[in-house]
């Protein structure tokens, strides 16, 4: 594995994991220097109860993601947590090496913990974010052909509208409606013309009447 395919979000938790024993290097490093024979250099690695802090963050992530198994995750997140505060409460009662033991094996396993979730475990399907799937639509839309008034006389069809009707598939009512529109006004569209065929279909000569009316077919 190169550090190519390495996740980014596991490349940032482990620096930050690191850290937090940089961190703890530069607080015992004056007491290093001033000889107290009580710090050694294994108390560096008494940092697991910070190192299960900062893992935190793995598991709010995942909160968020919903993972079925979440659950189980949070209880053994809560059994390190347990283990590191007592390893840190204890203080002298316990030796250097056991201390010392107990931490690495907190630390060994919030990074192997924080690898397993990021590079090993697929990732579940996101039910919320499915691809859009597209629907049949009817859409009627009402028109004026103001070449019938110079056939017929102007006003003597009082409030009568032709009606065009299509069928178009579409991702939503809103573009079922831009669609049916635009097949509306197509030249080739013989099925809507003025009725005085000399008359091109121009905005002149016909005219929308109002909002179409859009309904999703198989919902009637």
């Amino acid at each position: 594995m190169t550090v190519q395919q390495l996740d980014p979000r596991l490349v940032y938790y482990l620096l930050l994991f690191l850290f937090v024993f940089v961190l703890r290097f530069f607080k015992l490093l004056p007491l290093f220097r001033s000889g107290d024979s009580k710090v050694n250099w294994k108390h560096i690695g008494f940092g697991s109860l910070d190192l299960v802090y900062t893992s935190a963050g793995v598991v709010a992530l995942l909160v968020l993601n919903e993972r079925s198994w979440i659950q189980a995750l949070m209880i053994g997140w809560a059994i390190l947590l347990v283990v590191s505060t007592f390893l840190d409460a204890q203080g002298e009662q316990l030796t250097d090496n056991a201390r010392f033991g107990g931490h690495v094996l907190v630390a060994a396993i919030v990074v192997v913990g924080t690898v397993f979730v990021f590079q090993i475990v697929p990732a579940e399907p996101d039910q919320k974010s499915a691809p859009p799937k597209q629907h049949d639509y009817r859409v009627a839309i009402a028109y004026v052909d103001t070449t019938l008034d110079q056939h017929v006389g102007v006003g003597k069809l009082g409030d009568r509208r032709l009606m065009y009707v299509a069928d178009v598939r579409a991702f939503s009512a809103r573009e079922a409606e831009t669609l049916a529109r635009q097949e509306f006004w197509k030249p080739d569209n013989t099925r809507v013309a003025p009725f005085l065929s000399k008359r091109e279909k121009t905005l002149y000569t016909l005219a929308i009447a109002g909002d179409p009316v859009v309904e999703l077919r198989g919902m009637q």
